[in-house]
């Protein structure tokens, strides 16, 4: 999967992107896939910067957004593709000369959404208890009052385990010892300082197309 470049400099540096900006998709035919019942959608993009892999979403707000896979990443603008989705119920609603913006599978629907949205409050991530799991063989951790997975094993409450979270564009480290000051949303998503001056600021959805 191709990874975009998340953060390029500070808010003003850089051109803004709303979500007229991002690539749209236009609907020119639907159909149901014969093996696997799959919706099948036929169109084509405006653009191509941020269509980079072979899988993403159709953004719809409110959504869900509808998630699919492409035939092929097309090489150029204009060039019809398929889109095929298990939503089906979501795809009911596409018709011919439907457009949707289009969100690459690298990011998610809903980090359009927050961004969009723009209610942040800065806080200090300072360390937490975590209680730790083990789960088909994988070990994670989560907060410590919080139900473990059906089937996980209980490992116990480590004092400060949960240390650090990351941010949901850049994925750089918020904590010790690197920078614990960040900004966070309802849903308890966190952005660095850096992305939160560069891209919630501004609802700028740059980010998504890699400038």
């Amino acid at each position: 999967m191709t990874r975009p470049s998340a953060t390029r400099g500070i808010a003003g540096a850089e051109p803004r992107i709303d979500i007229s900006g991002l690539p749209q998709f236009t609907v020119g035919n639907v159909r149901a896939a014969i093996v696997d019942n799959d919706a099948v959608v036929i169109g084509h993009f405006s653009h191509l910067h941020g269509v980079r892999n072979d899988g993403g979403w159709l953004y719809r707000s409110p959504g869900p957004s509808i998630v699919g896979g492409l035939s092929c990443v097309p090489t150029a603008a204009g060039e019809y593709v398929e889109f095929r989705t298990p939503d089906l119920a979501l795809a009911a609603e596409l018709h011919a000369g439907a457009v949707y913006p289009w969100v690459d599978i690298y990011w998610q629907a809903y980090h359009v959404d927050m961004i969009l949205a723009g209610r942040w409050d800065a806080r200090i991530m300072s360390a937490a208890p975590a209680r730790y799991f083990q789960l088909d063989g994988v070990t994670g951790w989560q907060p410590e009052d919080a139900p473990l997975p059906h089937g996980a094993q209980d490992l116990g409450v480590r004092a400060g385990g949960w240390d650090h979270e990351n941010c949901e564009l850049c994925q750089v480290r918020i904590g010790e010892p690197v920078d614990p000051h960040g900004y966070v949303d309802e849903d308890n998503h966190w952005l660095c300082t850096t992305c939160y001056h560069r891209y919630a600021m501004t609802h700028d959805l740059s980010f998504a197309v890699g400038i």
